[in-house]
C-alpha cells in the first residue's frame, strides 16, 4: 500500500467553503482508493477534531503542531508578524515560512517515509526545502495542489481595489511550482498556463 503524507493548514473538516469541501473530497478519494494517508496539519488540533477526522476520512495518523510552550510562543509571534503585514500590505511567501515548522515536518517525514507528499497551497511549499533523502527508499513523488494560481487571483483582487492574502508574481509562483514532480490544477485554463 502506497503511503501519502498530506500537508495542509486548511480546516477542511469544517466543509463551510468550496476549498474545504474540495480537500475533504480529495482525502476521501485517496483513502477510499486504498492509499494510507497521513495528515500533517500546520496548526493546533483538539483531540475531538482528530477523532472526527479519523472517523470521517479514515486517516489514522495525524500530525498537528506540537503543543510545547516554546513552539506556541514561536507560532504566535509568526502569526502576529503575518497579521501585521496583512494589515499594512500583502504578505509574501517569506512571511509564511517557518523553519520550526519545516523541521517538524521533516521529522514527521522521516517517521512516515511516504511514497508521495502532497502539499496544499503554494505558501506551504517551503516545507519541502532541504528535503532529506531517506536511505533505502525510492525517490518520493512531490505534488502541489494549487487550488488556484495565486498570481492570477491576486491580479483579479487588485483590479477590484482589494488586497489579496499573498503577494506573489507569476515568476515567483513558477519558481516554486517547478520544484514539484506533479502540479494539480482545478481548472483547465490554469492547467494550460502551468504547462507553458
Amino acid at each position: 500500500m502506497k503511503k501519502i503524507l498530506f500537508a495542509t493548514d486548511n480546516r477542511f473538516w469544517l466543509t463551510n467553503q468550496g476549498s474545504k469541501c474540495r480537500i475533504a473530497a480529495l482525502l476521501k478519494h485517496l483513502t477510499g482508493s486504498g492509499f494510507e494517508v497521513h495528515l500533517y496539519f500546520v496548526g493546533f488540533m483538539r483531540s475531538a477534531t482528530r477523532r472526527k477526522i479519523r472517523e470521517t476520512f479514515g486517516i489514522e495518523r495525524i500530525y498537528p503542531n506540537p503543543l510545547s510552550p516554546a513552539y506556541l510562543v514561536f507560532e504566535i509571534f509568526r502569526i502576529v508578524r503575518w497579521l501585521t503585514r496583512r494589515r499594512f500590505g500583502e504578505p509574501t511567501l517569506g512571511h509564511f515560512r517557518s523553519p520550526r515548522q519545516r523541521n517538524h515536518f521533516q521529522t514527521v517525514l522521516q517517521t512516515v517515509e511516504p511514497d508521495i507528499i502532497i502539499i496544499q497551497y503554494i505558501h506551504l511549499a517551503y516545507l519541502l526545502e532541504n528535503l532529506p533523502v531517506l536511505p533505502g527508499k525510492e525517490a518520493r513523488v512531490t505534488v502541489i495542489d494549487t487550488h488556484d494560481l495565486m498570481f492570477r487571483r491576486r491580479d483579479v483582487f487588485h483590479r477590484h481595489g482589494q488586497k489579496h492574502w499573498i503577494a506573489i508574481t507569476r515568476q515567483e509562483e513558477k519558481n516554486v511550482l517547478e520544484r514539484f514532480d506533479l502540479i494539480m490544477a482545478i481548472q483547465e485554463k490554469e492547467a494550460s498556463l502551468i504547462r507553458q
